[in-house]
């Protein structure tokens, strides 16, 4: 018995997650992983870094990318 009200609420459980999911999604919120630079973004990195001498901190201003995310570019082959 016990076992049935548990499926009963991991059931009303997953259609109010549903239902959150597609009301986000009206809204326009994007779900999943942020695309990664492509290589026009991370050859613009670099020629920032290389040509114009700009440390990361102003690097990350003008693209708004994350730390990482400049770092990883810059070590791309």
């Amino acid at each position: 018995m016990l076992a049935v009200f548990a499926e009963f609420k991991t059931n009303i459980r997953k259609e109010r997650q549903m239902d959150g999911i597609a009301k986000a999604k009206a809204k326009g919120t994007k779900f999943g992983r942020r695309p990664a630079p492509t290589p026009e973004v991370v050859a613009s990195i670099k020629a920032m870094r290389n040509g114009d001498e700009l440390i990361v901190p102003e690097i990350m201003k003008k693209t708004s990318l994350s730390k990482p995310t400049v770092y990883r570019a810059l070590a791309a082959p």
